[in-house]
């Protein structure tokens, strides 16, 4: 079966400034071309408004590679940011998880020097805020009656622990486009970075590339506007009488990151939603 790409767009016709006028005449456009799209794939104007609830990137359709090439060509000629990709795309490159790295002269190294990227290679910086929760149940074997003649009575007994976190992390785009790599508060080691802790250690990161990657742009959407958690991973018992689960948004983070970094690299995300700040190291 030919795999699906997923269509987001990433910005409304309906952006930038000007008289109450123009905008309405721009609103109506977009409200055109929602309509237009309502009528090419029989999604309901109420399900598509559902799909548009929230900061971009918004999930639109899934598609085979083809379809969704034309309904994005299509979208884009009615003066909306849309992009379609692989979702195999999205997961981050793998790193060591005892990753240590300095900032070399030419890009960032790892711990034995070897080089990670090259600064002039960076060409998208997005900052997220991975939001986690896990619980926890533990089954104990409790012994409430024991007889004289045949065996005691036992009954299990759970006992629940919940745990919510927020971590901070930095998504790092090549020229070369997706997956790129991503640094994660707690995941990574920077000692010659001024740190305290280990979330300081994520933004003295954002500062260095900041400073040294000329090329980038850095978008904090994902930071500011956290993605919801949608998606729930039932993990395995780690020991006899013990069960977890765990609830992330890092499935949507990868997937708004990469639709984001598609859509700066073919030149469709309005200036404003960018925040290019340089700054010094």
């Amino acid at each position: 079966m030919e795999p699906l790409d997923i269509i987001a767009l990433t910005h409304l016709p309906f952006v930038g400034a000007g008289s109450y006028r123009e905008q309405a005449s721009v609103q109506q456009a977009s409200l055109d071309a929602l309509t237009w799209y309502t009528q090419q794939t029989g999604v309901s104007a109420y399900d598509l408004r559902m799909r548009l609830v929230g900061p971009a990137p918004w999930w639109l359709d899934r598609a085979p590679p083809g379809d969704a090439a034309a309904t994005v060509a299509a979208l884009q000629a009615r003066g909306f940011g849309a992009v379609h990709f692989s979702p195999n795309r999205c997961a981050p490159r793998r790193l060591p998880s005892s990753l240590v790295v300095h900032p070399g002269a030419l890009g960032l190294e790892d711990g034995q020097g070897q080089l990670l990227f090259a600064y002039d290679a960076v060409r998208f910086l997005a900052v997220m805020t991975l939001d986690q929760e896990q619980g926890s149940e533990r089954v104990e074997q409790v012994v409430i009656n024991k007889h004289k003649r045949g065996g005691p009575t036992v009954v299990e007994i759970s006992r629940h622990g919940y745990e919510r976190t927020q971590l901070r992390a930095l998504r790092v785009f090549l020229a070369d486009g997706p997956p790129g790599y991503q640094f994660m508060q707690g995941a990574f080691a920077a000692p010659s970075l001024p740190a305290r802790t280990s979330r300081e250690r994520v933004d003295g990161l954002l500062a260095l590339l900041r400073a040294r990657c000329p090329g980038a742009w850095i978008d904090e959407r994902l930071a500011l506007q956290p993605r919801k958690r949608s998606s729930f991973l039932a993990l395995q018992p780690r020991g006899k009488g013990q069960r977890d689960s765990i609830s992330s948004n890092s499935s949507e983070n990868d997937l708004a990151a990469c639709a984001l970094a598609l859509a700066f690299a073919q030149g469709q995300l309005p200036e404003q939603t960018l925040l290019p700040d340089p700054g010094s190291l």
